[in-house]
């Protein structure tokens, strides 16, 4: 007689996995949030409380991309993408469109809204900050933080000192000159702006990642931590019904 034989969940195999990973952390006993078939999901044990699965319709356009791999030493910081554009010159809405136009429609009634900057040119018309025709900015940026297990001195590096830093300046603000935003991090980050927007005051100018770790008087501290991931980059267009894509 012919058995059938089934396989096993290949689900519950790699879910089966981590946990046996988790078990042997200091996070033991908590609910966890993993991600698994295109779907964020929070698990309870071997039960799944909670499921997000919005990205499996993710779609984004992309011109060019840069890959990380890169280690960070104690004390240093790493420029993830610095878009330039604190180094763009206001434009002047009649000095860019032809036709009919308005405050908050440069390019012309029915296109790309854009607010006033706040500065006015010498027409007293208002300014905007445009992106430049057909060049890359990167507008998309995907980041995980591996932590090293031991500091410079050898000693076990404990999860709650695991700790890095964003530096964001956005708009038109100059990394010279103006502070930083200065966002926590622990692993994973995520950032997208709209695609094909040519208001430069919509996209993120600079992200450092900054390695605040250096060692106490009694050497403890000072560890390394490595950056893997994705900055996206997406073209400017003259027209906001080209996208490029």
């Amino acid at each position: 007689m012919a058995y059938i034989q089934y396989n096993d969940d290949p689900l519950k195999k790699r879910t089966s996995a981590a946990f046996a990973n988790l078990c042997a952390s200091q996070t033991s006993g908590k609910k966890t949030l993993r991600l698994i078939d295109k779907c964020f999901m929070v698990f309870n044990q071997a039960q799944t409380d909670a499921a997000y699965c919005a990205l499996q319709n993710f779609v984004y356009p992309v011109d060019t991309q840069n890959s990380i791999n890169f280690e960070i030493c104690s004390g240093e910081a790493l420029m993830l993408f610095y878009n330039g554009l604190d180094q763009l010159d206001l434009v002047s809405a009649p000095n860019y469109w032809t036709g009919t136009g308005s405050e908050n429609y440069p390019f012309g009634q029915g296109t790309e809204y854009i607010a006033p900057s706040g500065t006015y040119g010498p027409s007293s018309l208002p300014a905007y900050y445009l992106l430049e025709n057909e060049r890359n900015y990167a507008r998309g940026i995907l980041l995980y933080v591996t932590y090293s297990s031991v500091d410079k001195g050898g000693n076990e590096v404990l999860v709650e000192d695991n700790k890095c830093l964003l530096h964001i300046w956005t708009g038109v603000s100059d990394p010279m000159i103006d502070p930083p935003m200065v966002m926590p991090l622990h692993s994973f980050y995520a950032h997208f702006v709209n695609p094909i927007t040519r208001d430069a005051m919509s996209l993120i100018n600079r992200i450092d990642l900054v390695n605040p770790s250096v060692p106490d008087e009694t050497g403890r501290g000072g560890y390394s931590i490595t950056a893997t991931g994705l900055i996206l980059s997406v073209k400017s267009n003259g027209s906001v019904s080209d996208c490029a894509c």
